[in-house]
């Protein structure tokens, strides 16, 4: 009969001589447990040689104190199967207090969610107790949202999903790192209206995001020129109304005075459209 796979651990572990060297290291490691969360702030476990469990304090009188109270930690240690464990030597050393972590705010969820969701179920015409359950699950998305949010997290900046990802979330940022997004990229910069039909939706949403990015990086460096050289001015009108008929969706040549004024202020400015 073969032997099981814990046998068969344990005896590689004792031929190599592997036992004891884990059985110290689980000693410091089960300190905090023992000490508790708020002695834990103020103590750390550094070594276990010859039966002596070694922790450092911040401070002597700290040290002094525990030393008084050994004799109940190394009851708990006991209790936990480690009777080796003969002493605990409390010594000061450099250990910095460790600070006291709140915890987060319950999570609330915003009103705009819950209504954006419970009108999306509305019109699915759900039958009483699929449509309740729905509902159950659609605070739970909310208040997930919310917890997100307490936790510092931003919407992405293409799609709007809360990400701790700084800008884009995982997926938008795995479609920006496609290589058939950043060859529709150059593109959209030259057609800002260009049919995709070889990209997805989100896809669509991250290539026209990137373009953007691009055109403006593009009349960022023109502007300097175009102050010098007024020539160069229908150059940057024309990256500006690229930029403008990816943000708004309409042709450059469609494209009204109100809507030249939802250029950054500085481009605007140069161009005369404010």
């Amino acid at each position: 009969m073969s032997r099981n796979v814990k046998s068969v651990l344990a005896e590689v572990m004792r031929n190599n001589g592997m036992i004891r060297p884990l059985r110290r290291a689980q000693l410091v490691l089960l300190w905090q447990r023992v000490a508790g969360e708020e002695l834990s702030r103020f103590t750390h476990a550094t070594g276990f040689r010859d039966g002596v469990l070694y922790v450092s304090t911040t401070d002597s009188e700290t040290a002094m104190h525990l030393g008084l109270q050994r004799g109940r930690f190394i009851e708990a240690f006991h209790e936990l199967g480690h009777r080796q464990l003969k002493d605990i030597s409390f010594r000061p050393g450099r250990v910095e207090p460790k600070p006291v972590v709140e915890p987060p705010p319950p999570a609330v969820p915003l009103a705009e969610d819950l209504a954006a969701l419970q009108q999306g179920l509305e019109g699915l015409g759900l039958q009483d107790g699929v449509h309740e359950a729905a509902r159950q699950a659609a605070v739970g998305i909310a208040t997930g949202r919310a917890a997100r949010r307490n936790l510092g997290w931003k919407p992405c900046a293409v799609c709007g999903e809360l990400t701790e990802n700084p800008k884009l979330c995982i997926t938008c940022d795995r479609y920006a790192g496609s290589q058939r997004v950043l060859s529709t990229v150059r593109q959209l910069v030259n057609q800002p209206l260009l049919e995709t039909p070889w990209l997805t939706g989100g896809e669509r949403q991250v290539t026209a995001w990137l373009a953007r990015l691009q055109l403006e990086a593009l009349m960022q460096a023109l502007m300097p020129q175009v102050v010098a050289d007024q020539r160069l001015r229908p150059q940057l009108e024309h990256l500006a109304g690229n930029w403008l008929s990816l943000t708004l969706g309409v042709d450059p040549s469609r494209l009204e005075d109100a809507d030249w004024r939802k250029l950054p202020e500085r481009t605007a400015r140069l161009l005369g459209r404010l």
